[in-house]
């Protein structure tokens, strides 16, 4: 079928064996915005030369870039390679009991070696499929957010070495049966409680629901990249190695019900631990898909609510995700019926 605008569009990826040498993409996801675009700095000399313009043979390319948003909908199938690559894990699927669920538990690690190859399939006109492929991309920036009335959301910012318009275009092959959305009605937040880590896996007992009707979840990350690294006598990047802290945070808007869903830790600057739920469709009995979050120790930032109106009093309760020395800082659990991360 040809379709000559952005319905035929196609979004591919795949996990590079060397950071920055392209493969062909493995995987292809639905998205719902595909912004990854390669640019380049250009550098014009300012020498005099008795005319009032510049003059157009002392302008040279200083550098190829990458670096855009991809915005995906959260889904219980095929998320596990962006959330490995948003953290830098190392983790594997888990095949549960003898049934056809797969346990991935993602806690943050070294990114170094971790990168993608991307390919963007952009329609012309005429319905032909130009490839857009790029390599050596690493998310830089990441979030996952839900609204009332929503689907979930996933957007990843990456950071890539190059773009090429000459490598062939891989036709999209999608998994079936299609992965199922998860949305706002699938969610579930729990505030407080002990978290205790096993083997590496954090769980959280005795967490509590706020009493407030939950509006919006939204959680973040920053990996700390550096995006800069030109190496002398190249026009493109070296890997993007971490150079400054990983910031995680995140917000919650919540109507206003009581000091004790959200103000008293705000005002204390006590430690929480949050965990965040989307859960899915049952894949075998006692077994659901579901990402789920924690984080074993948030602040919360912000401030009290406040009245505007004649509308229900809400609080939006920024927080920061910190390192509390003994748990992973953060963890992602999905549970699919994908065999492989």
């Amino acid at each position: 079928m040809t379709i000559g605008s952005g319905l035929g569009a196609t979004w591919g990826l795949a996990q590079e064996e060397t950071v920055g040498t392209f493969q062909t993409p493995t995987r292809w996801l639905p998205v719902t915005s595909d912004k990854v675009k390669g640019s380049k700095k250009t550098v014009q000399s300012q020498a005099l030369s008795g005319s009032s313009f510049e003059m157009a043979g002392r302008r040279r390319i200083a550098m190829f870039d990458v670096t855009g948003p991809v915005e995906l909908d959260v889904t219980d199938q095929q998320l596990g390679i962006i959330l490995q690559n948003m953290i830098g894990s190392s983790a594997t699927a888990v095949q549960q009991g003898d049934t056809a669920a797969y346990l991935q538990v993602h806690t943050p690690g070294d990114t170094s070696a971790l990168s993608l190859s991307l390919q963007s399939g952009r329609p012309t006109i005429e319905g032909d499929i130009q490839a857009f492929s790029y390599n050596g991309c690493k998310i830089a920036d990441w979030e996952l957010s839900v609204t009332a009335g929503g689907l979930a959301k996933l957007v990843a910012t990456f950071d890539g070495v190059d773009e090429s318009v000459d490598i062939e275009y891989t036709a999209a092959s999608y998994i079936s049966p299609s992965a199922n959305v998860l949305a706002f009605t699938d969610g579930a937040l729990l505030l407080g409680g002990t978290a205790t880590t096993t083997d590496g896996v954090v769980t959280v007992a005795d967490g509590a629901e706020v009493v407030g009707t939950v509006k919006t979840v939204s959680i973040k990350g920053q990996n700390g990249l550096a995006v800069d690294r030109q190496n002398l006598g190249s026009l493109t990047k070296r890997n993007q190695l971490m150079n400054a802290f990983r910031k995680y945070t995140g917000s919650i808007e919540v109507e206003f019900a009581n000091l004790t869903d959200l103000y008293n830790a705000y005002r204390s600057d006590d430690p929480l631990a949050l965990q965040f739920s989307l859960t899915g469709v049952q894949i075998a009995e006692g077994y659901d898909a579901f990402l789920d979050v924690i984080c074993p120790s948030i602040r919360f930032n912000g401030e009290p609510p406040e009245t505007d109106g004649p509308a229900i009093l809400t609080v939006t309760a920024p927080f920061d995700i910190l390192d509390d020395g003994t748990d992973p800082t953060i963890q992602f659990s999905y549970q699919s019926i994908d065999t492989a991360v």
